[in-house]
């Protein structure tokens, strides 16, 4: 699972731990200077984020 936190959103570092916590290899990404709305304030970052996760968990597929 993939967990992209907005370092300036609403969801908190702790809560997106305590996610990774109850379901192992879950991966945090943080777009730092992005708001609640972080697929609007930086729509690039989560794309990187995703097609980063995307290639670690299926390397064969195409983004």
């Amino acid at each position: 699972m993939l967990v992209v936190r907005a370092g300036k959103g609403m969801l908190k570092e702790r809560e997106a731990d305590r996610m990774a916590e109850r379901r192992p290899g879950t991966r945090i990404a943080v777009v730092p200077d992005a708001g609640h709305d972080v697929h609007l304030d930086d729509p690039g970052a989560v794309f990187g984020e995703v097609a980063a996760f995307l290639a670690e968990v299926d390397p064969t597929a195409a983004v």
